[in-house]
């Protein structure tokens, strides 16, 4: 595959340049290089070699072996300042050699390193030898930037990583052909994979799964493990199909969907870049991003800022910038930061967590890739105002209404049981779930669930695959063995201070009018919502009312 920056270099007729390439992509270099060497040699060398390699083909493999002097001879390179200077006593005695060295920058330049990459650059000039210097993620001196034109050796695009899954799909199944069900969780697992890492990978599980969904799955675990390390998680799909009882969250979701679909750009609209999700733990904000990804049809990528923290800020900011290349080029998707406040504890915007947090900004601010971020937070207060500002959309989460609570015992209800509650039933299973969040609302029915099953094995009762009937007792009971994080002091303290700032931002879910709404309360004998009604259609009257005076009841009469 042609790389359109070795054509624009050659071109350009220059000495010298980086090329930004992974590791595993290396052979493709080589082998793009070495159409374009005609009349000289093409040469490689890495920390790992003694001597000068040559790129050669072999039975239709570029492959690189090893090359003396004419007297046989080697050149005993043991060091990085010494294939500088190997290059230019080589380039006198030879026309048009291409060297390529690998790992120059690994290490951190030296100012030596500096002045000598200098010096060649000058003397190279002029003559048909060049160097190209591989690297992944090389940090090169302000001073050598002119000197050295910096090139990336991109990922393969979807279209190509989705060519590479047919061709070995068809392969590994000759019989049967391949489909786009087929082959879509295959690529959706590769995308973001160099070339070769993708071949490998799937060489590797060739004849352990046939199945392309458990094939999809091994190569998720194998990503998974390569990018934890630097602080990024790809997550599964979420396990509940809609957020339940959030109304106006799930209308957001449906217009960032609609706003990443062409018909938008046609119209010049973007969606939203970031998207702010507050409120205490276990009310669904992390669900929420995840089911924004499943709306949008992309990848849902989620980052530890304490992962991003290397040893140092250098090793900090390229984790950082590693991430946001890899959501440039696995196309949609979603990056998620949790508990997102987390990050400025301490933070100062001089220091490593300032520089971290100015490089994530200016990303916010000017990305144009197809991802939308996501954040979730606790505590507002703590996030610093020029992040807050970035955020286009925000969304505070409080205790779920009447209304809602009863769809999101629906939704997790329908995965375990059979049941069916009266008006009056639900009304009273509702007022004793009264404050507790979605996630003790799951973890109820869940835990009933697996009292059920105990109880069956142990009554030595047949297990198939019909759901058992639920009685409305069982939740009751289970709702008396824990107690609801919202009535602990701290919790509850942290929803105040979100009721107490709610203009700040736009609840999840609308008002309830549901056939599980409470009835209007009455205080002092006094009926709210005919008074509320009166004191509006009041307002409404376009004439001043009268104002109605009584007599003061005479003495006798009290």
């Amino acid at each position: 595959m042609k790389r359109e920056f070795l054509t624009t270099w050659f071109e350009r007729r220059e000495s010298l340049c980086v090329v930004d390439a992974p590791l595993a992509d290396e052979p493709y270099v080589l082998a793009n290089l070495h159409e374009r060497v005609s009349d000289g040699a093409l040469r490689y060398w890495s920390p790992g070699c003694r001597d000068w390699l040559s790129v050669e083909r072999h039975d239709g493999e570029v492959q690189r072996l090893v090359r003396a002097d004419g007297d046989g001879s080697t050149l005993a390179i043991e060091t990085c300042a010494r294939v500088l200077d190997s290059i230019l006593d080589l380039a006198i005695s030879r026309v048009a050699d291409v060297f390529v060295v690998r790992g120059l920058f690994a290490a951190g330049l030296t100012p030596q390193l500096e002045y000598q990459l200098e010096r060649l650059h000058w003397a190279l000039r002029g003559t048909e030898s060049r160097a190209i210097f591989l690297d992944e993620r090389p940090e090169l001196p302000i001073s050598l930037h002119p000197l050295l034109p910096q090139f990336p050796y991109p990922l393969p695009s979807r279209s190509e990583v989705s060519d590479r899954v047919t061709a070995f799909l068809a392969q590994a199944d000759g019989n049967n052909p391949v489909t786009s069900d087929w082959q879509r969780p295959v690529v959706q697992a590769c995308v973001g994979l160099p070339r070769a890492e993708i071949d490998i990978v799937l060489e590797r599980y060739r004849n352990s799964e046939a199945n392309p969904e458990q094939l999809a799955r091994k190569i998720l675990d194998y990503k998974q493990d390569k990018l934890s390390g630097r602080g990024i998680t790809i997550l599964p799909e979420p396990d509940v199909p809609v957020a339940a009882g959030m109304d106006r969250l799930d209308r957001t979701l449906e217009r960032i969907g609609l706003l990443m679909t062409p018909e938008a750009e046609r119209r010049k609209l973007k969606p939203p870049k970031a998207v702010l999700l507050w409120g205490i733990p276990g009310t669904g904000k992390s669900l929420a991003a995840k089911l924004a990804a499943r709306r949008i049809g992309g990848t849902l990528v989620a980052s530890d800022w304490n992962g991003l923290m290397g040893k140092n800020v250098r090793e900090s900011l390229m984790n950082l910038d590693y991430l946001l290349d890899f959501l440039k080029r696995i196309g949609t998707s979603v990056l998620l930061f949790d508990e997102f406040e987390k990050a400025f504890l301490g933070w100062d915007e001089s220091g490593h967590l300032g520089k971290l947090a100015a490089r994530l900004l200016s990303w916010m601010n000017d990305h144009e890739e197809p991802c939308v971020m996501f954040a979730t937070i606790n505590h507002l207060q703590l996030l610093p105002p020029e992040m807050i500002r970035r955020f286009e959309i925000v969304h505070f989460f409080g205790m779920p209404h009447n209304g809602a609570l009863q769809k999101i015992f629906a939704v997790h209800l329908d995965q375990y049981f059979d049941y069916e509650f009266s008006l009056d039933e639900w009304h009273y299973l509702l007022r004793e779930y009264r404050g507790c969040t979605p996630a003790e609302v799951m973890k109820a029915v869940k835990r009933t669930a697996n009292r059920r099953f105990f109880r069956d094995m142990q009554d030595g009762r047949a297990i198939d695959d019909r759901k058992p009937t639920l009685t409305l007792a069982e939740l009751i009971e289970e709702r008396k063995t824990f107690v609801p994080d919202a009535s602990k002091r701290d919790v509850s303290d942290m929803l105040a201070g979100i009721l107490n700032r709610a203009d700040y931002a736009e609840p999840v879910q609308g008002e309830d009018t549901s056939i599980y709404a409470e009835p209007p309360h009455q205080l002092l004998g006094i009926d709210e919502a005919n008074l509320r009604k009166s004191v509006d259609e009041l307002q409404r009257s376009p004439e001043p009312q009268p104002l109605i005076t009584r007599p003061r009841p005479a003495i006798e009469d009290i």
